[in-house]
């Protein structure tokens, strides 16, 4: 359930680049330890801007991206 681990098991916010000022991405806040979200390699302090070369720049993107390529990976 996506929504659940976006609730439960991490703090994100819109990501805005300090050069540029430019928004784009997923800055991630916190991560709860041993949760799915950690399993597979976030962290705290990470800031997601793609995945496997697909821009996200909400949760519901990044979430759309894991429900349509989950059998690829």
């Amino acid at each position: 359930d996506y929504l659940s681990i976006l609730s439960n098991e991490v703090r994100h916010r819109p990501y805005r680049d300090p050069r540029t000022r430019q928004w784009g991405g997923i800055e991630i806040l916190e991560v709860a330890p041993g949760s799915k979200v950690a399993q597979h390699g976030v962290k705290t302090g990470d800031v997601i801007k793609s995945i496997n070369g697909t821009p996200v720049n909400s949760p519901n993107e990044a979430i759309s991206y894991v429900k349509n390529n989950a059998k690829l990976y």
